[in-house]
């Protein structure tokens, strides 16, 4: 037993050291990079774009034109299958919203370009926003911002300061989450005013909301 305990002792030692390290370099190129956050309780937690990585959505019937001009800067669209959208998202949500209904066939995918090459492609997509770093307990992960985000109310807000709030930032209304009824879930398109994480950052800061967290891939997400 003694030696098990020296051996894991001696393991600490060396590692621990080595995570802080990792994690004071990861906060230190946050710090001087990014203005990137996300907010965690009431502290913003700093986050770095990684470049040309980029989560897209677009229209099933779009997928060859977008392949073939992807294709011409040097990416790779994969063909995948639909993503029934009001189908997954009806499970979770009321679907109460204007914009229920609204995305009904698309795909969504991971891609990986110059972005001065892929600006205007990323343009003519339903939705795309950049993938991050983030340095969550003392292990670097990469996630990606996805076109949805969930508000949490406070007390004594009304669902129309959510709807007029939506309106002037182009984003639009999916419902309220079924099981946990003071959520409300949001969209973002290339037509809204920011990615789904600057939009849940900026709602977070109007005041009216307990809390504000965009949908990522590729983590565990914002916990």
């Amino acid at each position: 037993m003694k030696t098990r305990l020296s051996i894991l002792s001696l393991l600490l030692l060396i590692l621990l050291p080595a995570c802080e390290k990792e994690n004071e370099d990861y906060l230190e190129r946050a710090t001087d990079d990014s203005t990137d956050y996300y907010w965690g309780g009431d502290r913003q937690i700093p986050l770095l774009p990684i470049k040309d990585r980029f989560y897209v959505m677009y229209y099933t019937a779009d997928q060859e034109r977008l392949k073939e001009a992807f294709a011409k800067v040097g990416v790779t669209l994969e063909a995948k299958d639909s993503f029934e959208w009001k189908n997954h998202s009806s499970y979770s949500c009321d679907m109460s919203g204007p914009a229920a209904w609204k995305y009904t066939n698309f795909k969504t995918e991971t891609i990986e370009g110059d972005y001065e090459k892929c600006a205007d492609i990323l343009a003519s997509t339903i939705y795309w926003g950049n993938y991050y770093l983030i340095n969550e307990r003392l292990k670097n992960m990469e996630i990606g911002v996805t076109e949805k985000f969930f508000v949490k109310f406070k007390s004594g807000t009304k669902l129309k300061q959510l709807k007029k709030l939506a309106k002037v930032n182009g984003v639009e209304i999916i419902g309220r989450d079924r099981f946990s009824p003071d959520w409300f879930i949001l969209v973002c398109t290339n037509q809204s005013k920011g990615n789904s994480l600057q939009m849940a950052n900026l709602f977070y800061s109007s005041g009216l909301f307990e809390a504000a967290e965009p949908s990522t891939v590729g983590g565990t997400g914002f916990d």
